[in-house]
């Protein structure tokens, strides 16, 4: 390696290691440092050469930021140049596990924003509908009105399924579930990503399973379910709130 490739590699680092600080300290920043990033991943680019552990962790950092608002979808060119470099990564044995891992975050995170409007159209008028009605309604309300209104939203609930946001959120989070399948069986079980690539696991496939058919979405939970367990039983790992309930 030459002293030119040499100062591009340190220039890398050091522009990496600053929109790190940037996403840990200040993130409300984290959009003025998008072409930043660009001349970073350019550059890289360029090099002839560099390490294997360098680069995971310079992938890590700008996939991140290229995700830094996931539920608006996230900075498109940054996600898929990272996705090529995992992509990269995953023919060496020594990095193959974190590659798996980049790849299923990367594919996790794509996700989010079909996830974000699958969430909020969800919230029916029919069931604010439902908890407004006034006591004389609530009155002539018959059990036979209880089950017909069950009915209705379970073929609204169906018919959802097919809808263009339910069919993307699945075609992303499919890629995501078996990355993160395939790092849990290949990493250290002593590694200290373990926890958080469990409970990463555990999401992708509870998010998978909000959106599936019903025949497909139980097996979904109970996988889900089998990595928080596996998660909760890592000593002194503190298992995140959201995946205990």
């Amino acid at each position: 390696m030459d002293d030119q490739q040499q100062l591009r590699i340190s220039t890398c680092k050091a522009g990496v290691q600053k929109i790190r600080f940037i996403l840990q300290e200040h993130p409300e920043e984290a959009t003025s440092y998008l072409n930043f990033a660009r001349s970073i991943t350019r550059s890289l680019d360029m090099t002839g050469f560099i390490s294997d552990e360098d680069l995971i962790w310079m992938v890590e950092d700008i996939q991140r930021l290229a995700f830094y608002d996931s539920d608006n979808g996230g900075v498109q060119d940054l996600a898929t140049w990272c996705e090529i470099q995992w992509l990269k990564l995953l023919h060496n044995p020594q990095s193959r596990t974190a590659a798996l891992i980049g790849l299923g975050r990367n594919w996790l995170e794509r996700a989010q924003k079909p996830l974000a409007i699958i969430t909020q159209d969800d919230v029916s008028p029919s069931s604010e509908t439902t908890n407004s009605m006034t006591s004389d309604t609530a009155v002539s309300y018959t059990q036979q009105d209880d089950d017909a209104h069950h009915e209705q939203a379970v073929t609204e609930a169906a018919a959802r399924l097919h809808t263009a946001n339910y069919v993307e959120a699945r075609g992303l989070l499919q890629p995501a579930t078996d990355f993160f399948s395939r790092a849990v069986r290949t990493i250290d079980k002593d590694d200290n990503q373990m926890g958080e690539l469990l409970e990463a696991a555990a999401e992708a496939y509870r998010s998978l399973a909000t959106v599936s058919y019903q025949d497909a979405a139980e097996g979904l939970y109970v996988e889900a379910l089998r990595y928080v367990r596996r998660a909760s039983q890592i000593p002194n790992h503190a298992l995140d709130p959201a995946l205990q309930e």
